[in-house]
């Protein structure tokens, strides 16, 4: 009787640990990107872009981008840097935002695309 205790004991505390997991050792590979691309829009309205701010070389990135929306319509994906308005280079979330709710239609936006994306 002992030792079905002991067993037992043994195993609720190995099913009931809660595992580790160590930090990855592997340093993530540089992205590279498609020569800027020029996109011409031609409606205000929703872009429908979900957008955060890029790296120190500027552009913005689009994290999602809505169905039905303007953006989808211009082939924007998740994973692309708007990098200008206009030619005008943007280097933040609240001045690409403020530079498309200014501009006059027809405008333009230039994107740079990920070489490496990965299919969806």
């Amino acid at each position: 009787k002992m030792r079905w205790v002991l067993l037992f004991t043994v195993f609720l505390h190995i099913s009931t640990a809660v595992p580790v997991k160590s930090p990855p050792n592997k340093v993530a590979a540089p992205v590279k990107f498609s020569e800027p691309l020029i996109l011409s829009v031609r409606e205000k309205g929703n872009m429908g872009l979900d957008l955060v701010d890029g790296n120190e070389e500027g552009g913005v990135v689009v994290r999602g981008v809505e169905p039905n929306s303007v953006g989808e319509r211009l082939g924007l994906q998740s994973g692309d840097v708007i990098v200008g308005i206009n030619s005008i280079p943007v280097r933040s979330r609240d001045g690409l935002l403020a530079r498309i709710q200014h501009a006059e239609v027809p405008f333009t936006i230039v994107k740079k695309s990920p070489l490496n994306r990965s299919p969806e």
